[in-house]
């Protein structure tokens, strides 16, 4: 009898938290920013040039990066992102690339809880895959819940990584080590799109590897990262 009750308060719990996800997309996917009006400029980063939107999907799919330069001014996004950071982390869009001066570590951390799905970011971050996958998809299917990171420098952070990496999760807003997402259960046919909400160069950006489909590197079973071979 026990068992019996113990699996129908879980099955009443999974599915309460399945109908609010429901109740949370149909917030998110009724009200998206209508993008189709904007033309980006696409970058490959294999054959160093500009391409057209007609031969993304294939570059992608032989192991290319694309790159888009401001895509946040392409897409003139600015209002919307401020909107946000104003609610979230009482600084302007024009501010975020010095919230570590602004604001200390528990603050950032705090914000950064607050700011994980509000409906407003993910109306955005839709928005913007749309946008980005519409002319390629009949259909797209987004993460629950995509990953915000704000990552502070390394020596500010670093006196906080357990804390914040067990109340987080590792690389929200202290970084971490070279991985593939198919260890992290994420499906093999994925795809990233990384939004910087900034200015990014070499020291603040992230590394990728092109053509790594078939690139199986030895990785730490407790780490779920890269190990040297």
């Amino acid at each position: 009898m026990f068992k019996i009750k113990n699996s129908a308060r879980k099955f009443v719990g999974q599915f309460y938290r399945l109908l609010q996800q429901y109740k949370k997309s149909k917030q998110v996917f009724n009200p998206l920013i209508d993008l189709s009006g904007y033309s980006i400029r696409y970058y490959s980063v294999m054959q160093q040039r500009n391409v057209s939107e007609a031969q993304l999907m294939q570059l992608v799919e032989s192991g290319d990066i694309i790159k888009v330069d401001n895509l946040i001014a392409q897409l003139d996004l600015q209002q919307q992102l401020n909107e946000i950071n104003r609610q979230y982390f009482d600084l302007d869009y024009e501010q975020l690339s010095q919230i570590h001066k602004l604001q200390s570590v528990e603050q950032v951390f705090d914000n950064s809880l607050n700011a994980k799905d509000p409906i407003a970011a993910l109306v955005l971050q839709s928005s913007i895959l749309h946008c980005l996958l519409q002319p390629h998809n009949q259909s797209s299917y987004l993460e629950l819940q995509p990953d915000l990171r704000l990552h502070l420098p390394c020596a500010q952070g670093k006196a906080k990584e357990a804390y914040i990496g067990s109340k987080m999760g590792r690389g929200k807003i202290n970084p971490h080590g070279q991985h593939k997402d198919t260890w992290r259960s994420h499906p093999k046919n994925s795809l990233n799109v990384w939004v910087s909400l900034n200015e990014d160069y070499a020291k603040n950006g992230l590394a990728l590897l092109l053509q790594n489909a078939d690139y199986h590197p030895k990785f730490s079973a407790n780490e779920r990262e890269m190990v040297p071979a």
